[in-house]
């Protein structure tokens, strides 16, 4: 390549930028305490509807911390103890704008199994692991006949109203779970039907 810059790198050592998979970054309110703190929406336990890029500060200082330390984008996004937490962004760690910074708007969809709901939610009707799995497969079952109306309408030119909680489930047809897991039991009860 003719216009290519050369980097003079003898005895420096080069590495590729690293990728944070699974992390809360920018909605963790870093610095500015509870106001800043949009990683868990605390008045549902299940909020598929909720979307990272919503919450993200892209002034946050740890967007600065992460650069430093060599991370160049990370999957961010809220439902550290939401059953269904919302989607995932993935964004670059630089830039003053999360439209800017965005390299892909909805990566995967957030849930958490085990301690976590239970701890935040044991006042809320949420005091064990088999209630975190019924709010799982209840807001499972709410997205396929919610897409099953859409098929019908669509053959039938019919309205369908639309649904917040279940639409996420179906923008790309799936999603990826990012899953939290307090215990091994809670892996396999994330897998069961």
């Amino acid at each position: 390549v003719m216009d290519a810059k050369i980097i003079e790198a003898s005895g420096l050592e080069v590495y590729p930028g690293f990728v944070e998979a699974h992390g809360h970054i920018g909605l963790d309110g870093y610095g500015i305490g509870y106001e800043g703190k949009d990683y868990n929406e605390m008045g549902d336990i299940a909020c598929p509807q909720m979307r990272g890029m919503d919450g993200v500060k892209a002034m946050d200082p740890a967007f600065a911390l992460a650069r430093e330390a060599g991370v160049t984008c990370v999957c961010t996004g809220p439902g550290s103890a939401n059953v269904l937490g919302g989607t995932f962004t993935v964004v670059k760690t630089v830039g003053c704008r999360v439209e800017n910074m965005m390299i892909k708007e909805a990566a995967a969809m957030k849930c958490a199994f085990g301690e976590n709901p239970k701890r935040c939610y044991r006042d809320k009707g949420n005091s064990t692991r088999m209630s975190t799995a019924a709010k799982l497969r209840e807001m499972l079952f709410k997205a396929r006949e919610y897409g099953e109306k859409l098929e019908l309408a669509k053959r039938y030119y019919e309205l369908v109203v639309r649904h917040a909680e279940t639409e996420p489930f179906l923008i790309q047809g799936h999603f990826d779970l990012v899953n939290k897991f307090g215990l091994f039991d809670d892996e396999s009860e994330a897998y069961r039907r």
